[in-house]
């Protein structure tokens, strides 16, 4: 028994060490994602654009104003190449960008959709995350399918709210 701990329990061990172990670039999280793009975006390169980027286990949500198809288009180039960007939504509008009225609108609103959803039976508030642009909810997250119904009707029941998008990744339970 105790020759069998001493060579299991190093072999678990090394498994363990070997599930953390990463190399460089093969894991990158949502938040190094979302502040690397952001700073490409708002380098100046993309004059007349107002792009947001929001990261969720990989997948990468883009929204926000740009001036035309071609600026689109470079955005999403970026996007396809930073590393750890697993699937893209596009969610931009090729307009004017937004003002500040409306920005500080979307942060307010947000702030009540995080409201509903941290009062909602049943669901983490830590496994959703509630980006708003232009009144238009984007809702990202590993939920169950009841869950996602109940936060998307939240999300809908705040005033001004114009549409709900939900980027669920479903489980089951």
């Amino acid at each position: 028994m105790n020759k069998i701990i001493k060579i299991v329990l190093p072999v678990l061990f090394l498994a363990v060490l070997s599930n953390c172990a990463t190399t460089s670039g093969s894991v990158v999280d949502d938040g190094s994602i979302e502040s690397k793009l952001q700073r490409i975006y708002d380098s100046g390169t993309y004059k007349n654009s107002n792009i947001y980027a929001s990261s969720y286990n990989g997948e990468l949500l883009l929204t926000g104003q740009v001036p035309n198809a071609k600026t689109k288009e470079d955005v999403i180039f970026d996007a396809r190449a930073m590393p750890g960007v697993n699937k893209i939504y596009d969610y931009m509008d090729i307009r004017l960008p937004q003002s500040i009225t409306s920005k500080t609108t979307d942060t307010y609103t947000t702030t009540q959709v995080r409201a509903k959803i941290f009062n909602l039976d049943n669901v983490n508030s830590n496994s959703v995350k509630v980006i708003t642009t232009n009144n238009v909810v984007y809702l990202f997250g590993v939920v169950t399918k009841a869950q996602a119904t109940a936060i998307a009707n939240a999300a809908a029941s705040i005033n001004g709210v114009e549409k709900v998008i939900t980027l669920f990744s479903y489980i089951n339970r």
